[in-house]
């Protein structure tokens, strides 16, 4: 559906399988970064203070909540 607001043309879609590929690729490009990196600085802190907090308890997982962090810095 189009609709124009304040001289600007706006799209909805009701499913995401409306969606251009273009903007769907963009779309899961977001949910992997803020999945594995986060969306904020935040999000990046907490990992690395995350990750700090279990080197002594399970170094695998500590692991691999860095590789994940680190995906999704690379992806930003």
């Amino acid at each position: 559906m189009k609709i124009s607001y304040n001289g600007h043309d706006i799209e909805i879609y009701d499913s995401i399988q409306e969606l251009p590929i273009g903007r769907y690729e963009k779309h899961a490009t977001y949910g992997i970064v803020d999945s594995s990196a986060g969306s904020s600085l935040y999000d990046i802190k907490a990992n690395v203070l995350k990750a700090a907090s279990l080197i002594d308890v399970d170094k695998e997982q500590a692991k691999q909540v860095l590789q994940n962090a680190q995906v999704g810095i690379e992806m930003i």
